[in-house]
């Protein structure tokens, strides 16, 4: 077999669908309580995520270490007690941490991920991909309509009669704005006007009651 062959994919790797985005990035995680230094790893400085061990007994983060020994020449080190490894078989020699270790980082609580639109939801990170994956309201998924849009909505918002990407059009300013996106609208422009007229600026759900179904007619 060619070089050129055994690195070519294969029919069932052509067609199986690409992975799916992370649920969140771990390294921008906020977590609730202070955490312990035994408990974060000694390259991205956060609590472990997936990690594993070195034959040296030092731990960090799979995808820190893996980073970091992809960067070595042909003999890579252990970032902490600079013990030398093949960097070719390394990551045969990975060993589990500890079970106890995953139990307390699972145990970590952290804010959701979706906190800044909106979810105020407090989870043990061992409970976080189910929350965000499953029940959580402003996580971002496919809108449900059957054709014609490609595009995300929040879940709590999704439904599968209606989509809420058709743009309408505003009845202050004549622009067309998606429906999902209608309430900020009428808020932001409402206040721009209440502001240049130094007039009392009308609360965004007021507008929206009074304005919205204006742009339905």
């Amino acid at each position: 077999m060619s070089a050129v062959e055994e690195h070519s994919p294969t029919q069932e790797q052509l067609l199986s669908p690409p992975p799916p985005p992370p649920l969140f990035d771990p390294c921008t995680l906020e977590y609730v309580h202070p955490v312990d230094d035994h408990l974060s790893c000694p390259i991205c400085h956060n609590p472990f995520f997936d990690p594993v061990q070195l034959p040296c007994d030092h731990t960090f983060c799979r995808t820190c270490i893996e980073q970091t020994f992809s960067c070595s020449g042909a003999s890579a080190s252990c970032p902490t007690c600079r013990a030398s490894y093949d960097r070719a078989s390394v990551g045969r020699q990975f060993r589990p941490v500890p079970r106890f270790v995953t139990q307390l980082l699972n145990e970590l609580l952290v804010k959701c991920p979706n906190r800044e639109h909106g979810c105020e939801d407090e989870i043990v990170r061992g409970d976080l991909s189910a929350h965000v994956s499953k029940y959580c309201r402003f996580t971002l998924v496919s809108c449900p309509v059957a054709e014609g849009c490609a595009k995300l909505v929040p879940r709590q918002r999704a439904d599968p009669e209606e989509c809420l990407h058709v743009e309408i059009g505003c009845v202050r300013c004549s622009a067309s704005v998606e429906k999902l996106s209608m309430e900020v609208w009428y808020f932001e422009i409402t206040t721009t006007t209440a502001l240049a007229q130094d007039t009392l600026i009308i609360p965004w759900y007021d507008c929206w009651l009074l304005c919205l179904p204006e742009s339905f007619s």
